[in-house]
């Protein structure tokens, strides 16, 4: 007997056997931003499942505030923003969140544009401010803490024509 509906379970596979390895830079205008901005989401930062990188000096506030794990790289000024390019190039990094001050001057801008030049040479999402940061974290979270299924978890599960979990899987599959 066929049934008449079908039904697709789309199953997502989150594997953590890769971090997802996220850096954070913030100018010192907005170091506060971001440390405000960590401390709303210590959940998704502290997962065991994030990397965390930092230039210098937003590493240790951030840090300081309470995240568990921070890989700390130099200063901006003094390399780190050119360390984190040089991550990138290497796919050890896969997000930048860049708190970028644009009303200061900063005499490191030339490491500044070659970060952000790296990051669309290499395809990577940049979050440049709080708004797009929120947005982005919230759409990795869902990823994230997304519940691995599998059809052992659709025991209880009425599909079509009363079938229940592994008997209507098994149905389908004949």
């Amino acid at each position: 007997m066929k049934a008449k509906h079908i039904v697709k379970l789309k199953l997502k596979f989150m594997t953590m056997k890769d971090n997802f390895r996220i850096a954070l830079v913030a100018h010192d205008n907005k170091k506060a931003d971001m440390v405000s901005f960590v401390m709303k989401r210590m959940d998704f930062f502290n997962n065991d499942s994030v990397e965390i990188w930092a230039t210098g000096t937003t590493g240790k506030h951030i840090y300081d505030a309470g995240l568990k794990k921070v890989n700390r790289l130099l200063s901006g000024p003094l390399g780190g923003d050119a360390q984190i390019a040089s991550l990138i190039v290497e796919k050890k990094i896969d997000a930048l969140i860049f708190f970028v001050d644009p009303l200061d001057v900063h005499p490191h801008q030339v490491d500044v544009s070659m970060l952000l030049r790296i990051c669309n040479v290499h395809n990577i999402p940049v979050a440049p401010n709080y708004a797009t940061a929120k947005g982005l974290v919230s759409y990795w979270k869902n990823k994230l803490f997304e519940e691995q299924t599998d059809f052992q978890s659709f025991q209880g599960f009425q599909g079509p024509q009363g079938f229940q979990g592994n008997e209507w899987r098994r149905k389908q599959e004949k």
